[in-house]
């Protein structure tokens, strides 16, 4: 599915066969899964969106040579942990900088991460930290 496909909204019934592949990863690894039998996929469907949005606009910077302790950087950063206390679950700074440590060490999330911009998380981890600091 394309990417420009996929933000259009999907069902419930295609989130949850978007979600497969992942849940397949997270079980072998982590004993972990998503739950999709209660997916909401406008919620589903503006999460996506927004995490899009905040990585191309990450992978922007990071092709534009902001610094990671830049103040737009630490914009972006701020209004990501923002959406994500407002839509999704309560995070603070710490716990942003544990889920870009997660993307750093994890080769699927890593690879996704990567295949948008060389260097993507670890540039988002690095920001992370300083935006914590």
């Amino acid at each position: 599915m394309t990417e420009q496909n996929m933000f259009k909204g999907l069902n419930k019934e295609q989130w949850q066969e978007q979600l497969n592949e992942q849940n397949e990863y997270l079980r072998e690894n982590y004993q972990y899964e998503i739950p999709v039998d209660d997916i909401n996929s406008e919620e589903l469907d503006e999460s996506a969106r927004e995490s899009q949005e905040f990585m191309g606009k990450m992978a922007f910077a990071l092709k534009e040579g902001w610094g990671v302790d830049d103040e737009r950087v630490k914009h972006l950063i701020s209004d990501h942990i923002n959406f994500i206390n407002d839509h999704i679950m309560e995070l603070d700074a710490k716990g942003f900088v544990e889920s870009t440590w997660f993307f750093v060490n994890d080769e699927f999330h890593k690879n996704m991460l990567e295949e948008q911009q060389i260097g993507l998380s670890y540039y988002l981890y690095t920001a992370s930290v300083h935006y914590a600091q």
